[in-house]
């Protein structure tokens, strides 16, 4: 049997502002958004699970038309955590609500330092602009961090990482998620890793997840998230976040649909239990396949 995971991280739209090349929009499929109803009987048959924290994803979340009461639903109501992914371009309610205390902790993607737009789309918000809200989000926000995926733009992960060590927000640097096999993540990638390491002259650790971070003085700067589809880490994916998406099914793989469940097909609290204590099958042999470590 699994062990029930404490935090959901929720798709409630697959609609967004940006239109980024890597996006894999957490295995959505059509054009859709749960609504604040779906999304509290989730919550209700979750609680008993042992529900901490909800994440809210997209798309870009902050494009919900009822992201506010969302939140103040999930907050008042059921007193859990709630953290937030979002490029950050939709910014007044963004800041509102976490100027209130609704928001625990905020995930900001971006890609470029000084970027026209901050991230690999054709369309958004310069980089700059984007910096200027993140360090205004800070001051109310604690919990807050920076997702940058690599594709070629190691100036810019520099130039982030530095303006991160001085603003106090630490980063983490993503190998691109692919529906490939390799037994090792792509040497680019590990060069990179190794790259920031010796530039920042930071002390190394592998947390639980078998990911590096890198830390100055004790404090995180910098982890890494290598690619687990790539490598085929299905047994440290399953065990991050229960991922729900806009349709509300649960999909223990993002590439995969042979074992999703809709959680709002029936009844939610036996589907739940089903995703949460069920083996999640590997769909391929796992015996080569090793997280390397860096020097």
């Amino acid at each position: 049997m699994e062990i029930p995971r404490n935090q959901y991280r929720i798709s409630i739209t697959s609609g967004c502002n940006m239109k980024c090349v890597y996006c894999h929009n957490e295995g959505n499929v059509n054009n859709n958004k749960l609504s604040k109803n779906n999304i509290e009987e989730i919550i209700i048959h979750s609680k008993q699970f042992g529900l901490e924290e909800v994440r809210l994803t997209g798309g870009d979340p902050m494009t919900h038309q009822d992201i506010v009461s969302i939140c103040k639903m999930i907050k008042d109501q059921y007193d859990l955590k709630i953290g937030i992914n979002t490029n950050c371009v939709n910014y007044d309610n963004l800041l509102d609500l976490s100027k209130n205390g609704y928001i625990n902790r905020i995930v900001v993607g971006l890609d470029y330092f000084d970027g026209k737009i901050s991230k690999n789309s054709p369309i958004g918000l310069s980089s700059q602009i984007i910096l200027s809200r993140i360090k205004e989000l800070r001051n109310y926000v604690n919990d807050i961090s920076i997702d940058i995926v690599y594709s070629n733009n190691e100036d810019d992960i520099y130039n982030i990482i530095n303006w991160g060590i001085e603003n106090k927000i630490r980063v983490k640097v993503i190998e691109i998620e692919k529906n490939e096999i390799s037994n090792k993540s792509s040497c680019e990638y590990l060069q990179l890793m190794k790259n920031i390491i010796d530039k920042f002259q930071l002390e190394t650790r592998y947390d639980e997840n078998e990911e590096l971070n890198g830390y100055l003085d004790n404090v995180l700067i910098v982890s890494f998230f290598h690619s687990l589809c790539r490598l085929r880490r299905c047994d440290i994916c399953k065990k991050i976040q229960l991922r729900i998406n806009c349709e509300g099914i649960a999909k223990p793989c993002i590439f995969y649909d042979n074992q999703d469940v809709n959680l709002l097909n029936g009844d939610i609290c036996d589907n739940i239990q089903k995703v949460l204590t069920r083996k999640v099958d590997y769909h391929y042999d796992r015996g080569l396949i090793v997280n390397e470590k860096i020097d």
